[in-house]
C-alpha cells in the first residue's frame, strides 16, 4: 500500500479546509479555497493567475506581506481579524494560512478599554489620556488657567519601537513634575498634559528633551508637537495643533 497521498485527495481537502488558505506559485495564486473566496469579493475565478497586489482590494493584500501579521477586513459588515501564517513549499511556492482571531482581538480592545495603563510603557491608554485631556480643557475653560500639550512621536526600526517608547516613558516619568499627565496615544507617539503651563514654558521643556540623549538617541528621532489652549479650544482642536506643529529642531522651539 503506497504511503503518497493522490495530489487530489490533497486538492480537495484544502479546498474542504474551513481555514481559510491558498497557494502561489512565483507570487500567484494557484489555488484558493472556499474559505479564503468567501473573504475576498472578488472571486475565485479573478484570483487566479493574479498576484496578490491585482486583488484590488488592499485590506487581502496586506495579508500577503509577512509571518505572523494581523490584518482586520470587513466581511459584509462585519470586522474579521485574520492572522497571516505562511508556510514554504517546494517550486518557488508557498502556502498563505489566515487564522481568524477576531475573538482574541476583539477580547483585547476590550481590556485595553477598561484598563487604564498601557502595557508596553506603563503609562495611561488612549481613553484615559484624553479623558484627562478632556477635564483640563473644561478647567481651563472655566477658570482661565493656561494649559500646554507636549506630544512626542518616535521613528525607529519597528522591531525596536516597544523598547524605545519603553525607555521613553521611564525617561519622561523622571523629568516630569507630579502634576503632569502622561499617557500612550498610538503605536509611537506620547502625550504629555502639562496642567497650569504657558506655551513658552512648554517650549523650553521640548528643548531640554530635545538635547536629552537618553530620549533622543541614536536610531531614533523624536518630533515634538506644542500647542497651549486658547479660548475656543477643544481637546480634538489641541490634538490637531500637536500632529500639524511638529518639528525635530531646537531653533523652531524658540521661533
Amino acid at each position: 500500500m503506497s504511503n503518497i497521498i493522490d495530489s487530489s485527495i490533497t486538492q480537495l481537502a484544502l479546498e474542504k479546509l474551513p481555514i481559510a488558505t491558498v497557494i502561489l506559485q512565483d507570487n500567484k495564486f494557484v489555488m484558493v479555497n472556499q474559505a479564503f473566496a468567501d473573504l475576498c469579493p472578488t472571486g475565485k475565478e479573478n484570483l487566479l493567475g493574479n498576484s496578490p497586489d491585482q486583488i484590488g482590494d488592499l485590506d487581502l493584500a496586506a495579508m500577503f506581506t509577512s509571518q505572523g501579521s494581523i490584518q482586520k477586513i470587513d466581511v459584509e459588515s462585519q470586522t474579521v481579524y485574520l492572522q497571516t501564517e505562511l508556510i514554504d513549499l517546494p517550486d518557488q511556492s508557498s502556502m498563505y494560512v489566515f487564522h481568524n482571531v477576531s475573538e482574541k482581538q476583539l477580547l483585547e480592545e476590550h481590556i485595553k478599554q477598561i484598563t487604564p495603563k498601557d502595557t508596553v510603557t506603563g503609562l495611561y491608554n488612549k481613553n484615559m489620556i484624553l479623558e484627562n485631556l478632556s477635564s483640563q480643557v473644561t478647567r481651563s475653560r472655566r477658570y482661565g488657567n493656561p494649559l500646554a500639550l507636549l506630544r512626542l512621536t518616535l521613528t525607529t526600526e519597528e522591531d525596536a519601537l516597544e523598547e524605545r517608547m519603553r525607555s521613553v516613558a521611564e525617561q519622561l516619568k523622571d523629568r516630569l513634575r507630579w502634576a503632569d499627565c502622561l499617557g500612550k496615544l498610538d503605536d509611537n507617539s506620547i502625550l504629555i498634559i502639562l496642567p497650569e503651563t504657558c506655551l513658552e514654558e512648554a517650549k523650553e521643556l521640548a528643548a531640554k528633551l530635545v538635547n536629552d540623549r537618553s530620549i533622543v538617541s541614536d536610531g531614533c528621532t523624536v518630533q515634538f508637537g506644542i500647542t497651549a489652549w486658547q479660548k475656543g479650544d477643544d481637546p480634538s482642536r489641541m490634538l490637531k495643533n500637536t500632529e500639524e506643529n511638529q518639528d525635530v529642531s531646537t531653533m523652531a522651539l524658540f521661533s
